[in-house]
């Protein structure tokens, strides 16, 4: 039995792995082409859902953001996700989609959890990458 799902895990592996490399290639000149502003196909498919957003959020795209602007949009991002995350883990016991009936998570470590999830992707989000 252990054989087996060893087998099965390492199938899997290998499943994925081949996946992730047979899209890398057509993922990457996707993304570059829509950077690029090339992706026109993709403006027609769902542009009309990115204006739309854009509208309801009140965004000018063609107007870039500053680096105060943009610091205060991440930081409301982030503490709207930390209340997010806060309340999922203390509403728990009363979500639907609980098949064990898990309780609440105890308000300590539900602050501790969304505190932690919010300061690292905010690190991560501002550390500049360089290739």
């Amino acid at each position: 039995m252990t054989t087996l799902l060893q087998t099965q895990g390492w199938l899997q592996l290998g499943l994925y792995l081949v996946v992730l490399l047979l899209l890398a290639k057509p993922l990457g000149a996707y993304m570059a082409a829509v950077y690029d502003g090339r992706a026109r196909w993709a403006q027609r498919a769902g542009g009309w859902l990115e204006r739309l957003v854009y509208r309801g959020a009140g965004i000018d795209a063609a107007k870039e953001m500053d680096w105060v602007e943009y610091a205060m949009a991440m930081l409301w991002f982030n503490l709207l996700g930390a209340l997010a995350v806060y309340a999922i883990q203390r509403l728990q016991a009363w979500l639907p989609l609980n098949p064990q009936t898990l309780g609440a998570v105890s308000a300590d470590s539900s602050f501790d959890s969304s505190v932690a999830c919010a300061v690292t992707t905010e690190v991560k989000a501002t550390v500049p990458t360089r290739y």
